[in-house]
Order: structure tokens, then sequence, then C-alpha cells
């Protein structure tokens, strides 16, 4: 709550507000995205806002403002800071607004020709935070952290996604000596994801009559910017019940990446008709490339064991992939090159060709038995030792007639 304000002088201060990003903003009546825009305004005030509305974002649920607002606000008295999230593109726009300025708010507005919509808002009371000691400590040395706020609208009960933003507080005289540094987008540098599909384990054949399946495995990486080529392995054929790989898949790639996924899929690969998917899985590439961008070097998982399903069988796991994944600064790529599949360069790690059965090995049929080669040294050791054994008892029979 507000301190009371006679105990109080009024003094003009400074504001500064830093919207990064809001999260899933709800779609249109129609199902269509959002082209989301910001309203920042002080007190009741709503003439005198800041806007984006002249810096179009494009539609997406998913927006980076990277947005700086600076108001004037006298405390006590003006200490409702409104952030609005608007939608360009509502013929209600305006009668939203009316009501909700009844308490002050961040806005995320949905731009339209036809007339802006209010998507979201969220209100800060300046008061309370200014007159918290805590607060002004982490004010005064510069300690304010970003907070996700959640966005409400007027006309219905449930959340309107997500804002994240900070906001900070000074007064006029140290304003005027610190201008405010605006925010600009993160720039996205270049690194290199590398992932090696070792085997596919426990996988449950689609053929019931051999009781065998032609395995194949696919990744595809996603992110804000779209997807990624989709690379596969080779065929592993007539697997029984395991399907070994050792193959390399690279893609560029560009960090940070909003929402990264890495999209693993495993086939029984049908050369006259469609492949039947086995099973899918989607991993959550966050924090590996958070961690390689912070740190600026290679980051590894290795041997991660993905577990595949299947919708049409719940709960079950159908073909656990074994893979390892490697996101690394394109600079340190260049340096350490790799080739895909098992293409040289193959080195980082050195990938061997799989030992796999052959057709006559899925019939049941074991041609070596037919060729004379096969296990040629167990042949060998065994003839040598007994020419060695022969010789023995021809000596020991030579000696004997001569005692006769």
């Amino acid at each position: 709550m507000a301190r009371p304000r006679g105990r109080y002088a009024e003094r003009l201060y400074s504001v500064r507000v830093h919207v990064y990003r809001a999260h899933g903003l709800p779609p249109r009546a129609d199902a269509t995205p959002v082209e989301p825009f910001l309203k920042v305004y002080n007190g009741m005030d709503a003439h005198h806002s800041r806007s984006t509305r002249d810096r179009p974002i494009g539609a997406t649920p998913e927006p980076d403002f990277y947005s700086s607002f600076e108001l004037s606000a006298i405390l006590p008295g003006e200490s409702m800071l409104h952030v609005e999230a608007r939608d360009l593109g509502c013929d209600l726009g305006c009668d939203l607004t009316a009501r909700f300025h009844a308490a002050p708010s961040a806005q995320v507005w949905d731009y339209s020709i036809f007339g802006d919509r209010m998507v979201g808002a969220t209100t800060i009371d300046l008061e309370h935070r200014w007159y918290s000691r805590r607060w002004r400590r982490m004010n005064a040395y510069d300690e304010i952290k970003k907070e996700t706020r959640t966005l409400m609208n007027p006309t219905s009960r449930l959340e309107q996604g997500t804002i994240v933003l900070k906001v900070e507080i000074l007064e006029r005289r140290a304003a005027v000596s610190h201008p405010m540094i605006e925010l600009t987008p993160p720039v996205r540098e270049a690194y290199e994801l590398r992932v090696v599909v070792w085997d596919a384990k426990d996988i449950v054949p689609t053929d019931t009559a051999t009781g065998t399946a032609d395995v194949r495995v696919s990744l595809q990486p996603r992110g804000s910017s779209g997807d990624y080529e989709k690379q596969s392995t080779d065929v592993h054929m007539f697997s029984s019940g395991d399907a070994q790989f050792n193959w390399r898949m690279v893609w560029p790639v560009f960090l940070p990446e909003k929402t990264p996924r890495l999209f693993v899929q495993s086939w029984d690969v049908d050369f006259l008709s469609a492949d039947d998917a086995i099973g899918e899985a989607q991993l959550n590439m966050t924090r590996l490339f958070e961690k390689a961008r912070r740190r600026r070097e290679k980051t590894s998982i290795d041997r991660l064991r993905v577990e595949c399903t299947h919708p049409n069988f719940p709960g079950q796991v159908m073909s656990p992939v074994i893979i390892s994944i490697d996101v690394l600064p394109r600079t340190e790529a260049l340096s350490f090159p790799v080739g895909k599949g098992r293409d040289p360069p193959n080195q980082f790690p050195y990938l061997e060709t799989p030992v796999r059965p052959s057709f006559f090995d899925a019939l049941g049929i074991n041609l070596d038995v037919f060729n004379p080669f096969t296990n040629l040294r167990r042949k060998l050791i065994i003839l040598a030792v007994c020419v060695v054994l022969l010789l023995i008892i021809g000596i020991v029979v030579y000696f004997a007639l001569q005692k006769m």
C-alpha cells in the first residue's frame, strides 16, 4: 500500500520503464495472432502516453519489444503506472480503455487499420515501491531485476499472457545527470549445433510378419525464426530390436533463440509406401543454448536417452534414441570442422561404420557354412594343433620301433 501523503512532500521524479517481451498473448476472435504494440502512461493521463504503435513488429503471440520509456511522476500523487498491450485492429479499443483507466496499467495493444484493441494491461504502484526501504536500496545500487507480470483485460477473468519489464524511479536531479540508456534487442551470434545419433533401443517392430523394422531417425531444430533443415540418418535394415547409426548432423544456429526445441522422430522405412512413424519426442534446448551463449564455449550433453512415444500407444516408450549434443561458437566450429553423417572430416568424435544384419540374416539363413574362408584363423589353429599331435605320435612310434 502507498504511504500516507501527508507525511511526504510532493516531489517530481522520473520513471523509467524497460519492456523486454510478452508471452502467451491470446489470438483474435478469428484465431489469427495479434499484432501487438505497447502503451505506457502514468496516473490517469492516458492522452500523454508513450506508445510503440509506429514501430510495428508483426503478428505474433510472443513479441520482443525491447522498448524503453521515461515519464514524469509526482510522488506522492501520480502513483499508478499503466503498461498496456494492444492489438492493432478492433473497434472496441476506446471503450475498453476508458473503463480500464480507473486503474493505471501497462498495456499491450493489437494493431489494425480498423481500430486498435487492448489485449491486456498491468498496473504498478509507484508509491509502494518508492517508499519501500528495500526497493530504494536496490534502486540506488542498480540492482532492480526484470519482473514478469500478468496481463489482464476487464472483459475477461482469464489471464491474457505475461509481460517482462523493469521499472526504475529516479529523483529529477539524478535523472538529468544519468540519461536513460534505451533497451536494444540482443545481438544474435552465430553458433553451430552438432548432434550424433548413436542408437535406437528396444524398437517395437511394425512388420509383424518378420518381426523386424527398417529404422531411420530424423531430427529437426525448431525456433522462433522457423524450422531448420530436417536431417535423417541412413537406414538400419532388418532391425529386430536395436538399431545402430553413428551418424552426425550439423546445423548453423543464431543465439539467443526463443523457445528452441529439437524434434526427434524414428521411422520404419517402407520402400513401396509411406514410412511408418515408430515414435517421436521434443527436447527443450533453452538451457543448453543459454549456457553455451553465456560461456561462449562448447557446451555438450553426452549419450542422452530420448524417450520417443506414439499417440496411438499412450504411456508406452516405442523407441528410445541415444544422442549426443554439442553447441559451440562458430569460430570454434571452424577450428574443429566435422562432416555430416560419417563423411570426412570424421572427428570429434570419430564415428565407425556400424555392423548390421544382411538380408539373409533377416531370413535366418546362414551362408557362412558354405564359405570356406569363414573362421579361417580358427581352422588354421586347429590344423596346426593336429599336425603337432601327429608329429609327436610319429616320433613316439618311431623310437618305439627302434627299441624292438
